[in-house]
């Protein structure tokens, strides 16, 4: 992989986690406030969990993005955690580290600003979707930005190739799962998508999806 070749022969410390899919990694602000992430392999996604069980969503990341988690070092009531919606690998390596060498080449500094740029334009996508104050407006919205970043097309559908269950578009989305429920129900009555026991989501139809944002 570049990746491992980039920060071999640059002489960056690295560490690769493998997560499998539904697995997690919980981040916090003492053992990992200087760590960044590229995803190698999968799609990540990324919840900000307050002390007082509150849960934000942050972002989606897929192959080569490249994340560094903030953290308030006054205040660092929360914690980041990673979750797994497909198998991923994981590559961690210290900010810090990155900056002090200077074995760092074009192709690799080339590669870490795109990595950043992709990361930067997902943060805004999710926030466009999370901006929505009604929960029917997010949830069709998260479908449809999964469906652009990640979906296969097949027999003229659509395809989100890995699961997602009704809970977890209601975490992403900030929603609940009764709402979630309703609304897929109703997308698969209206044939405007098929929602599988595998929980895989197949949109039959894109353009009346699209329509009932408006």
């Amino acid at each position: 992989m570049k990746w491992l070749n980039y920060f071999s022969n640059a002489n960056i410390p690295y560490y690769i986690y493998k997560l499998s899919k539904n697995d997690s990694l919980i981040l916090n602000s003492k053992l990992n406030k200087d760590q960044s992430f590229i995803i190698l392999n999968g799609i990540i996604f990324i919840i900000k969990i307050f002390k007082n069980k509150q849960i934000f969503p942050v972002i989606i990341l897929n192959k080569n993005s490249i994340v560094n988690l903030q953290y308030n070092h006054i205040n660092s009531n929360y914690y980041y955690k990673l979750v797994a919606l497909k198998k991923a690998y994981i590559l961690s390596f210290s900010y810090k580290n990155l900056k002090s060498t200077k074995k760092i080449n074009t192709e690799m500094l080339y590669d870490i600003i795109s990595g950043y740029h992709m990361t930067l334009k997902k943060y805004e996508l999710i926030n466009n979707i999370l901006v929505h104050k009604l929960a029917k407006n997010r949830i069709i919205k998260l479908i449809l930005f999964l469906s652009l970043e990640f979906g296969n097309i097949y027999n003229k559908e659509i395809i989100i190739p890995f699961s997602l269950s009704q809970e977890k578009l209601a975490l992403i989305t900030k929603s609940n799962k009764i709402t979630v429920n309703k609304l897929i129900n109703h997308l698969n009555k209206e044939k405007i998508i098929k929602y599988s026991y595998q929980k895989i989501i197949h949109i039959t139809n894109i353009n009346k999806l699209i329509s009932l944002i408006y």
